[in-house]
């Protein structure tokens, strides 16, 4: 079967975008050019293809663009709306541009949000149910769990809110900044405060350090001990 080739009457420019050519072969159908679609004769087009720069446009004409994603039976799991839209409950992405909103997740799927650095590799991960967790994120947010994740090469900061507290846990110590005075919390359990003077907490013992002076509490209760004896 040859090719059967609708052109416009009118002479074709080279590179005219406004040039548009419907050519029908056997094994499929070729837009060239524009194609647009409205309501009515006298209406404003609400649907737009353009062929020649790759541009797909949807809306207008008091009509908000979208699109539809089904799944193979038939549920819808991605809406990309333009406008106000009343959601359907199998739907598990949703792009709403009126208010400028992405919800991910929903019927029987949580949502998640993966990035990935250059590498391809992920490294952010928000998650709001109990799925897999990427191993290599260096943010990640457990929603379900109340955990929040912070990495890098050396230290890790793991804030957990589980229970009735709140859980930091550091594998490198971690500094608290409070105008000139700063907190040292060591890996090892130590607590170290202080400007000109620091007071360092260890397990079994409270020192404070002045200057070229240190004060142990262990060697002071020894002392006391002594003089009692």
């Amino acid at each position: 079967m040859e090719a059967l080739i609708f052109r416009q009457p009118h002479p074709r420019t080279p590179g005219d975008p406004m040039a548009t050519d419907i050519v029908l072969t056997q094994d499929e159908v070729q837009l060239i050019g524009q194609v647009s679609g409205r309501s009515k004769e006298d209406a404003e087009d609400t649907f737009k293809l353009d062929t020649v720069h790759g541009n797909l446009r949807l809306g207008r004409g008091q009509q908000d663009g979208d699109v539809f994603l089904d799944d193979g039976e038939g549920k819808r799991r991605v809406h990309l709306s333009a406008g106000e839209q009343s959601r359907d409950a199998s739907v598990r992405v949703l792009v709403d541009g009126s208010l400028g909103n992405v919800t991910l997740g929903g019927d029987d799927a949580d949502g998640d949000l993966v990035m990935l650095d250059g590498h391809g590799t992920a490294t952010v991960h928000i998650t709001a149910g109990g799925g897999p967790i990427q191993s290599t994120a260096r943010v990640l947010l457990d929603a379900e769990h109340g955990v929040f994740v912070l990495r890098n090469h050396e230290n890790d900061v793991i804030l957990d809110v589980r229970g009735n507290a709140l859980k930091v846990t550091t594998t490198g110590g971690m500094v608290v900044q409070a105008g000139h005075t700063s907190t040292f919390l060591g890996p090892n359990g130590a607590m170290v405060v202080g400007g000109g003077k620091r007071v360092e907490i260890t397990p079994g013992d409270v020192k404070v350090h002045t200057g070229d002076k240190t004060i142990s509490l262990t060697d002071l209760e020894e002392r006391v001990a002594a003089l009692e004896g």
